[in-house]
């Protein structure tokens, strides 16, 4: 099986740092990785393992939108949601709220890796990348305590 497109991030045995959560460790003893520090965006290797849990991650969802200052911040647009208007982490599970992120009903679009506002028309140019409804604007003193929190 290839795993192909597929990141370590997205991996059971993903472990993220509490403060610097683009990098992690690999927590798999089968894998060349193990106890090695890892990118976000590192291709898995052969032993991956889906976390299950990761398909309802809040950066997923719909009504999650990233700080556009710490990308992997972000805050809560879901009115439905315990969680509404409150600074949420990307990997936090979201709970029964959870809406598959969609840009179906957006005129634009804000790309994480580029950290730009993206037209529907250029979407096409952005495909791979991360693509969200929109961005938040959070305070410093919002954000620090849940990122503390973390670890």
């Amino acid at each position: 099986m290839s795993n192909r497109g597929k990141s370590c991030s997205t991996c059971n045995y993903w472990q993220s740092y509490p403060l610097i959560v683009q990098f992690g460790t690999c927590g798999n003893p089968e894998s060349g990785y193990y106890g090695r520090g890892v990118s976000i965006s590192n291709e898995a290797c052969e032993c991956f393992a889906l976390n299950e849990s990761v398909k309802r991650r809040c950066e997923r969802c719909h009504g999650w939108y990233p700080v556009d200052t710490m990308p992997y911040v972000g805050v809560c647009q879901n009115s439905v949601s315990p969680r509404y208007g409150k600074v949420v982490l990307w990997d936090r599970i979201s709970g029964t709220c959870f809406e598959e992120r969609s840009l179906e009903r957006v005129e634009f679009a804000w790309c994480r890796l580029c950290r730009e506002t993206v037209p529907v028309a250029e979407l096409q140019m952005h495909r791979s990348h991360d693509l969200y409804a929109g961005t938040s604007r959070a305070r410093m003193e919002d954000i620090v305590p849940v990122i503390s929190a973390s670890g």
